[in-house]
């Protein structure tokens, strides 16, 4: 009777064993690591999950469009066949936000043997022309890249050292007025205070500070709207429409071609 009793003693003891061990590195795994050595002198945790088969197997990358591959192997490195407990996730976060199209990261475990990345990107604002050479950027002005800059080609362009911060309330205003935005080929910043619009036709437009008050950017470029359906301004030869001062239009045209009037402007 004994001997059946302590076998089925052993037979419960074994699943417990089992459990218990598994919870420790369950517990072990979320806790981010242990001491590299056990003050009893026991294997180090890297070798305990490399025993347990806990080790990088594979690297699921999630939100990826526009990052180049390249820069993200750069930022994560070569994780697979190394402990799951033994990569820095932190450190694989920084390496990752460091990458101009990446905004924010995620580096997470997954038990028993996955890296899960998910990255949210920049998104693509305008084409930055500055000292003769193009850079692509977003919102806030980050210069994403300056290379395969053709796939890009439908973007705005803006011209000038702070181009890219000013940017955004021009064309929130330009595209409250399609029929002036579809017209624009590139915006100029001025002095850091204001704008000039290269038309597709050539034709430079003027408008306002920034900060003028009573007549802004929004207000002119409302005027130079309502200018190009009533009075067809824009289909005129002029070559600069300046839209500056509110009581006044200044046209200039080109050499040889006749005034035409047009309501409030003056021609030189």
């Amino acid at each position: 009777m004994s001997g059946r009793v302590s076998g089925l003693r052993r037979h419960l003891l074994v699943p417990a064993i089992i459990a218990a061990l598994t919870a420790t590195a369950a517990v072990f795994l979320l806790s981010g690591g242990a001491p590299q050595v056990a003050a009893d002198g026991a294997a180090p945790p890297a070798r305990i999950d490399a025993s347990l088969g806990l080790v990088v197997q594979r690297v699921e990358i999630e939100g990826r469009e526009n990052t180049p591959p390249e820069a993200l192997d750069a930022a994560i490195g070569d994780p697979q066949g190394r402990a799951v407990t033994d990569i820095d996730l932190a450190a694989v976060r920084q390496r990752l936000e460091h990458i101009s199209w990446v905004r924010r990261a995620q580096v997470a475990r997954q038990l028993p043997d996955r890296l899960v990345i998910r990255i949210e990107e920049r998104r693509p604002f305008a084409l930055w022309q500055r000292q003769g050479r193009l850079h692509l950027v977003d919102r806030e002005g980050v210069v994403l890249t300056d290379e395969d800059l053709a796939r890009w080609r439908t973007l705005p362009l803006i011209v000038g050292d702070d181009a890219p911060g000013a940017a955004p309330t021009l064309l929130e205003t330009l595209a409250q007025v399609p029929t002036i935005a579809s017209e624009v080929e590139a915006a100029i910043r001025v002095a850091g205070r204001r704008w000039n619009l290269r038309l597709e036709s050539g034709v430079l437009v003027k408008l306002p500070e920034d900060e003028q008050p009573g007549w802004g950017l929004r207000e002119a470029v409302r005027r130079l709207a309502e200018l190009a359906r009533q009075e067809r301004l824009l289909e005129r030869s002029v070559t600069v429409i300046d839209l500056r001062l509110a009581d006044r239009l200044v046209l200039r045209l080109p050499p040889g071609v006749r005034p035409q009037s047009a309501a409030g402007e003056q021609q030189t």
